[in-house]
């Protein structure tokens, strides 16, 4: 018997990020398919908006995985910035849904760029036209598994092209490695390219 991943992922975000301050977005891919929701979180990170998606466990057997992801974006932008927050879980929920489309594997070091086809102009205001997956970090260790390991959460982040290419070319490791020795703030759409 399969356990409740919702019910399991909601109490799992409650212990660590606390009650949900509302709900971001419901989206579907179609009128058929399960809803994937992305539930906002204040307080969690100094400065910072959170956002978690419920529902992409729905699509475990063509992600190769039990996940949910969670992103982290810094409120202290000035506008226009600040009007692309509610856009986030627009872009964020359509990526996994292509990523669903194409049965690509979620987990650290994926990488899908055309955000440009969600959102032009977020990608012009921001920069960012690509999202990075990986192990969340400014939170506890545990916060990434789920259950007994039955699941997992990954942190999405918005990165730049010239970072991808970097990615692209030089792997997970060492493109973790740059943002680290760079001090790249990854919730800071404002911030420049590390590469």
């Amino acid at each position: 018997m399969n356990p409740n991943f919702g019910e399991l992922y909601f109490d799992h975000f409650s212990k660590f990020l606390g009650e949900p301050a509302y709900v971001a977005g419901r989206f579907e891919e179609n009128q058929l398919a399960p809803v994937i929701q992305f539930l906002a979180y204040d307080g969690v990170l100094q400065g910072c908006a959170t956002f978690c998606s419920l529902g992409l466990t729905h699509f475990h057997d063509r992600l190769d995985g039990v996940a949910e992801i969670v992103s982290f974006v810094d409120v202290h932008h000035p506008q226009p910035l600040k009007q692309y927050f509610d856009t986030i879980p627009y872009v964020l929920a359509n990526t996994l849904f292509f990523m669903v489309q194409k049965r690509m594997k979620l987990g650290r070091g994926m990488v899908v760029s055309g955000i440009d086809n969600i959102s032009s102009a977020f990608v012009v205001e921001t920069g960012k036209d690509s999202i990075y997956f990986t192990t969340p970090f400014d939170l506890p260790t545990d916060f990434s598994h789920v259950g007994d390991k039955t699941g997992s959460v990954l942190l999405a982040m918005f990165i730049t092209k010239s970072e991808h290419d970097y990615f692209k070319d030089r792997g997970t490791e060492e493109f973790e490695s740059l943002l680290e020795k760079k001090k790249v703030d990854p919730y800071d759409l404002e911030r420049a390219s590390c590469v």
